[in-house]
This record gives structure tokens, sequence and C-alpha cells, in this order.
């Protein structure tokens, strides 16, 4: 039979669809395959990732995400309700809050001091974890070495887990027990193997160091800073994103971070706080401006020309649960990779033009140990700029010992650095100084110091 010359277009679109349509369905079989190897909590943790860029809910596009994953495959990976996602969501953007609060008792509830072992699959989660407060009605710990390292129980799943990043990455271990305490588990521990199947780890404990009933004020204050201490590490690399969840979605930020020295480690933020956040934090320490003072000879404060500029501590309660000032506390707490409440009070600052704070460090001298009572040793500093200066017109913090000056690129960035070394001791490197703006400039900065633990 001959074809004629006008059915040539319609054999060559049927035999594009049906090419089309064999491709298809070897992707999706390939999607199922590799679905089967997937660790557990992808689904939920690729869901909490878009939540965090979004910083909201959307309704319509979550639902055809979820309707998407149940007519793909449901073996590794649960699929959450929308109501469960909201939960998780809330959870991602306040678990830094969940630390004993100013004013609480010394000694944490509970064991605040627990060693992993016997994991055999993933022998990087073996090690010391520390309590950094109540998830829900159950303690969360951190690795003592690597703080992104966490031990927590996850409603949800009704289930322990063991993983990077609390409450966004995937999952490296877990256990299906609903026990209060991770040591009360009875259940076999499974942990992800080279394939990526989770298999049970038999060998795995979970054993409790410190009692509360054990642990004195001292055991407690030494458990923070040996933290602290192995938290200072972190931030090794160059530069990277991190999502800032900061519990109020308006004040939720994309962050980028640059390495602007190693020695002392200084770091450049882009975008910490809002534009909105800065500006009302501007507004609420404004009443209140006075002369700021340093550590006097006895250690009290006192007037100097050594400082000249204008500040005031936002330390009242009102201060304290004010959104702005929460948020600003979460976001740099996330940074450090230390909780808030190792925060002192933000203090706001502002340099009217020839108005300067002289070379300084941020760390107590061993001469005044009172000053250390409240916390420990300021760990840590952050400086948010408030308002931009233009190029050429002064204000920058310069750290002269390493000739470098740090300038802000706009509102809302910050710089960063830790006030001990590798060592935990005084990092006498990390001295700096606040340069005068110029004529016609004028500089407001929020500065956070971060001490070794809670901050009382």
């Amino acid at each position: 039979m001959k074809i004629s010359v006008y059915m040539y277009p319609w054999v060559a679109v049927t035999v594009t669809v049906l090419f089309l349509l064999v491709q298809y369905n070897m992707s999706l079989q390939q999607k199922i395959a590799m679905r089967s190897h997937t660790p557990k909590a992808v689904t939920k943790d690729a869901l909490v990732t878009q939540l965090q860029r979004q910083g909201k809910v959307e309704e319509e596009l979550l639902t055809k995400m979820l309707e998407m994953e149940r007519h793909i495959h449901d073996l590794e990976t649960k699929v959450v309700t929308h109501e469960e996602m909201q939960g998780v969501a809330k959870a991602v953007a306040q678990s830094i809050e969940h630390a004993p609060s100013e004013g609480a008792q010394k000694t944490i509830p509970g064991c605040i001091g627990i060693e992993v072992s016997g994991i055999t699959n993933r022998p990087e989660l073996n090690g010391a974890y520390l309590k950094m407060g109540d998830f829900g009605d159950r303690p969360m710990y951190r690795n003592s070495a690597n703080a992104g390292l966490w031990l927590y129980y996850l409603v949800e799943n009704k289930e322990w887990m063991l993983g990077p990043n609390f409450g966004t990455n995937q999952v490296l271990a877990f256990v299906p027990d609903e026990a209060k305490r991770p040591e009360e588990i009875k259940v076999v521990w499974k942990s992800a193997s080279n394939t990526n199947q989770f298999v049970d780890d038999p060998s795995t404990k979970v054993i409790c160091t410190n009692e509360d009933s054990k642990a004195s004020a001292e055991d407690v204050a030494r458990l923070q800073e040996q933290a602290a201490l192995a938290r200072s590490h972190l931030g090794d690399k160059d530069s990277g994103n991190l999502q800032m969840a900061s519990g109020y979605p308006q004040y939720d930020t994309l962050l980028h971070f640059e390495t602007v020295a190693t020695k002392p480690r200084i770091y450049y933020l882009s975008n910490l706080l809002t534009p909105t956040e800065c500006q009302e934090l501007m507004a609420l320490a404004t009443p209140e401006m006075n002369k700021t003072q340093i550590i006097g000879e006895k250690g009290d404060g006192e007037v100097s020309n050594y400082r000249t500029n204008d500040g005031m501590f936002l330390n009242r309660p009102e201060h304290a649960e004010a959104p702005p000032v929460k948020a600003a506390r979460t976001k740099i707490g996330q940074f450090l990779h230390l909780p808030p409440v190792n925060i002192e009070p933000l203090n706001v600052l502002r340099y009217q033009p020839g108005q300067q704070y002289k070379p300084h460090t941020d760390w107590f001298p061993s001469e005044y140990p009172q000053l250390l009572e409240r916390g420990g040793q300021r760990v840590a500093t952050c400086l948010t700029w408030l308002t931009t200066i233009p190029l050429g017109m002064g204000g920058e913090t310069e750290f002269p010992a390493i000739e470098k000056k740090v300038a802000p690129k706009r509102a809302g960035d910050a710089v960063c650095w830790w006030n001990i070394d590798s060592d935990g001791k005084d990092e006498p490197l990390a001295a700096h100084a606040a340069l005068p703006p110029k004529e016609g400039a004028t500089k407001w900065v929020a500065v956070a110091w971060v001490r070794a633990r809670e901050f009382s």
C-alpha cells in the first residue's frame, strides 16, 4: 500500500509522541528505583527547605508537592500532612530559642551531658553531647565537638533522631521510641549504611554522663564553656549561605558570609538584619541614648575620652520581648552556634562626626574576675550596621594588629569575630577600634557580646 505524502507529518508526530512516552516511563521508573535508596526524611527536608526559602507556607504549592510525593513512592520516607509540615517549620524557626531563660536555675533539669557510642555505620555520630534546652517535652542535645550534629525527638515521627543541622537536613540515625529521655530508649537504633539504607545498629548506646542531681553549677558552666570552645572551631569555611529563621517571618533573611581573616577569625555577614529590623532597633534606642562608658581601674564603668560615642542597652523586659530584638538575637545565635541566652542585651551605639572608640578588646582581663561571674568570657562579638556610611566618609571598624578595616555595604550587614583563639585563650589580635565618621556622616550599630555560657 502506498502512503500519501500528506500522511508523513502525522506519522512523525505519532512516532515522536510514542518516543516521549517511553522516555517519560523510563524516567519515572528511575525515580522510583532511586527513591528506595534515599535517606530517611528527604521529603520532609525538601519541604522544610522550601518553606525556609519562601518564609511562609504556600497552601496550593504544598498540596501539589504532597500529591506528587504520594504518587511516586513511600518506601523509606514518610509523607507528611500540611498540619505536620507547619509544625516542623515552626520548630525549625524556634529551635535555637529552646534554651534556659535568663534567671533560670543554673542546673539544667535532666541529663545535661550524654555519650553516644557504638554506631558502626556512621561513627561520626559517636561522642559527647551537651543539652541545649527542651524541644517540646523532651531534651535536645548538640555534639560538643561538632555543633552541626544534633540528637532530638521529632513528635511528628515519634522517633529520636541523630543527624546534622537540627530540623532541616537528612537524618543519619533514628529509633522509633517515645522515651522521654534518650538514655531510656529500649528499641534498637537504625543507622544509614553506605548505600543509604537504614539498618539495625544494635551496638548503639546512649548513656547519661551528668544527672541534674549530681551536676553542680560549676559542672554546667564547664560543659557549656567546652561546647562554646568546640563551636568556635566552626565557620572555618571561606564563605557560604545560611537561611536565618528568626521565629518572625518578616525578619527572616538569607545570609551570605565571607571570611575576612583567619587569625583572629573574622567574618563579614551580608543581610543579617532586615532594613525594617534596623529601623525598629534604632527607634527603640533613640529616646535613651547616653554617653557610653569603658571599664575603669576598679572594674566599674566610667566616661572617658577614649570612647566618645553615645549608646544604650536594650536591657529592659519590654526590650527583651520586642520582636526585632528577639529576632536579631536568634539569628546571631544561629550563626555562632550558641544559644541566644548567652548574648548580653543588645548595645545600640551612635557615632556622630568625630566620635570614636579607640583600639580595645572585648574579652575581660583576668584582673577583673567579677566581670566573668555573669556568664564567663566574651567569646565572640557581632557588630551589625543599622545604617550605611558612604565610601570615604570614615566610620570603619578597624583591626589594627592585622591592618584590616571593615565597612558596611548596606544596613543590616554585620561583622562577627571570635575573641578567643582555637585553644580557648584570649585573642589579642582581636583588638579593634571604631573609627570616627567624617562631617556629614553618622554611624548606627547594634553590638552583641556573646558569653561562654548563659548571661545572667
